[in-house]
């Protein structure tokens, strides 16, 4: 299954940056989320398939189970980062955290 992800058009540069600024996290969750894409165009192709219907709905509750845990996980340690900011007599810190939380600044 990874080596189809490898076949999607990305190359070598995009993957092994990806690889580089969060891990293999992002790669996992982008092959996750081809793999559901596939699975839901199977899907629309052959309505009747309880089988594809299964996998799809499995496939689906792993993503968004994938999505919310990535999500807090983000958000806890920006919130331990802002907690750590703030007994630093440097605000410059605090104040790049706050706009890395809201998209003004990229990490």
């Amino acid at each position: 299954m990874l080596k189809d992800f490898k076949n999607q058009g990305k190359n070598v540069g995009e993957l092994s940056q990806c690889r580089t600024k969060n891990g293999l996290i992002r790669n996992v969750r982008r092959f996750k989320k081809i793999e559901l894409r596939k699975l839901s165009n199977q899907k629309h192709r052959d309505p009747l398939n309880a089988n594809l219907r299964e996998k799809y709905h499995i496939v689906l509750t792993e993503y968004k189970k994938l999505l919310y845990r990535k999500r807090t996980e983000y958000y806890s340690s920006k919130i331990t980062e802002l907690v750590e900011s703030t007994e630093d007599p440097d605000k410059k810190r605090l104040w790049q955290c706050l706009k890395s939380m809201d998209g003004t600044r990229k990490d």
